[in-house]
């Protein structure tokens, strides 16, 4: 019967089928393979434009603890500082199979090093302080997932931290910027009249630099057998944990132990009580705080797309919980939601309390995130350690220019 339609004692008809020996190929067999093929040719193509692309064959991870064994061959570990110093490094038979050499990782990564990497979208040519000097993929995976704990950083400006900003003569490191502290007058002239005059008296602005980093510990196995790589989950944890660090200490880094100052701790911002009775009295409480800072005795801004409204989740949760609109309509400026904020605030240490800020009066400055390998911290065990540290210091121009509602004790089910 081949292929041709089947005709049942009922009289019903099949369609054409497949017969296994009639050389047709079914049509679901053909899709799957062409679809195959192409997510195939993809990954070449992927392969070949990012030498780390999360389907080729190299992982950039493996390719940096190539070269720190390498360094430490070299120039000897912390344990072993004359361990063969000098030696050349071992030949590619005596490493796990499949290994890379010293020159072909030093290869891959200055090539990817070179390459130049697309940033997020919405920071134009401002360096983003969430995404690190990462290749490719790695990038994009780091910058997605930093983003999950930390839309706060992304939604400051930014200025990227560069040598020589840093002054390192105290001892704590600082990040100076000029600002004034009285500002020029400017009043109506009558004719001919002498125009008045007011110059401004120039104060530094100066911004402790915190240091932050978080690390990895992996077996050496991991690393090297690892299929999918493992490059892709380092990256996705480390960038979350570095990310969770900045969004708290951006709002409440206390300026110590390497810590950036956050914005509750800038002497001399703006302050409202908070009124928790239900959702419509706290947001009149944000806008309370809206009117302090705009105000003639606040940084006098009442351009409200240069606002930001910090919100910890629970709080936001209550709000919109009380509205029918969205609550990102109702607020002062642009929401940004901040789930590391602190909740032990207050005299009864349980409350959060909420910020709006005049973005253009506060910069985040801050260096690219940096990722590096250290075999030698578990030598004894074979675990190699992967650190990633950003260095960032925020800078309030203006305390007037920020406002706290405070007194936002737990709302009930959130």
């Amino acid at each position: 019967m081949g292929a041709y339609p089947l005709l049942f004692p009922q009289g019903e008809v099949m369609s054409p089928r497949y017969v296994a020996g009639d050389g047709r190929t079914p049509p679901d067999v053909r899709l799957s393979e062409q679809q195959r093929e192409a997510d195939r040719l993809d990954s070449l193509a992927k392969a070949r434009s990012d030498v780390y692309a999360l389907e080729g064959p190299h992982s950039y991870f493996r390719d940096l603890l190539t070269l720190e064994r390498a360094r430490a061959r070299t120039h000897g570990t912390f344990e072993a500082p004359h361990y063969r110093i000098g030696d050349p490094g071992p030949d590619p038979a005596s490493e796990v199979y499949g290994a890379p050499t010293v020159l072909e990782a030093q290869q891959r990564l200055s090539r990817a090093a070179v390459q130049q990497r697309d940033i997020s979208s919405d920071t134009g040519s401002t360096p983003d302080a969430m995404r690190p000097s990462l290749p490719g993929a790695l990038s994009a995976i780091w910058g997605k997932a930093a983003r999950r704990v930390s839309a706060l950083a992304d939604a400051l400006p930014k200025i990227a931290l560069e040598r020589g900003m840093v002054d390192s003569s105290g001892t704590q490191l600082l990040v100076r910027l000029p600002a004034l502290a009285t500002g020029a007058t400017v009043a109506g002239q009558d004719e001919n009249a002498a125009v008045t005059e007011l110059d401004p008296t120039s104060a530094g602005i100066a911004a402790p630099l915190g240091s932050l980093a978080g690390q990895v510990d992996t077996s050496r196995q991991l690393v090297d057998f690892s299929k999918p790589k493992i490059d892709g989950v380092l990256t996705d944890d480390l960038s979350v944990r570095l990310a969770e660090n900045l969004d708290a200490q951006l709002v409440n880094g206390g300026a110590g132990a390497g810590s950036l100052r956050g914005f509750l701790q800038w002497a001399s911002i703006l302050s409202v009580s908070g009124v928790v009775t239900n959702a419509g009295t706290y947001l009149n409480s944000l806008w309370q705080a809206f009117s302090a800072v705009s105000g003639s005795s606040g940084y006098g801004s009442a351009d409200r797309g240069e606002f930001l409204t910090l919100l910890h989740p629970r709080r936001a949760a209550w709000l919109q919980a009380g509205f029918a609109y969205p609550l990102d309509q109702l607020v002062p400026g642009k929401l940004v939601l901040v789930p590391n904020a602190p909740l032990n605030l207050g005299a009864g240490t349980n409350e959060d309390w909420s910020l709006v800020v005049e973005r253009s009066a506060v910069q985040l400055i801050a260096g690219q995130p940096t990722i590096r390998v250290f075999e030698e911290v578990g030598s004894s065990t074979q675990t190699v350690r992967f650190s990633a540290h950003l260095d960032a210091a925020l800078a309030v121009l203006n305390a007037k220019a920020v406002c706290k509602v405070v007194g936002g004790t737990p709302p009930s089910g959130f």
